[in-house]
């Protein structure tokens, strides 16, 4: 979480911003991307620019090895409003 917003206090106006884990645990993922958004307004989430089928209902990219063969990843996009 920390790293996060310390990214995006970095990001200029307009501007986009990534944050990815090679992670599938929830608590290193959503939930970090939800306790960032309760703490910022600066920010909001936008649509991945990734294939629809490794994007979640809730608008992240997500991998798994059993149906991706890949290592489990994780990818929230974001863009600066203000």
């Amino acid at each position: 979480l920390s790293l996060l917003e310390r990214g995006a206090s970095a990001v200029a106006s307009g501007a986009r911003l990534v944050y990815s884990t090679c992670s599938i645990e929830q608590e290193e993922n959503e939930e970090v991307v939800r306790l960032f958004l309760e703490r910022t307004s600066m920010l909001q989430v936008i649509e991945p620019n990734a294939p629809a089928s490794l994007i979640t209902s809730d608008g992240f990219v997500r991998t798994f090895p059993h149906r991706n063969g890949t290592d489990g990843f994780f990818a929230a996009a974001f863009e600066r409003l203000l």
